[in-house]
């Protein structure tokens, strides 16, 4: 697992859907899931993106 990677894009996802779950109206908290699909599309992408340019 590439932990910077991780730790990086993790902790501000994680920080931001808290926020919503804690403030945002009933009708909107459902945007953390978002947020949560966000970061591992982000992840897998760079990780994906570093392999290809490590082959070239």
């Amino acid at each position: 697992m590439h932990w910077r990677k991780y730790l990086s894009l993790g902790v501000p996802c994680f920080f931001l859907g808290l926020a919503i779950i804690l403030y945002a109206p009933q009708e909107k908290k459902t945007f953390s899931y978002l947020i949560t699909l966000l970061f591992w599309a982000t992840y897998y992408l760079w990780i994906h993106v570093e392999k290809k340019k490590r082959t070239k």
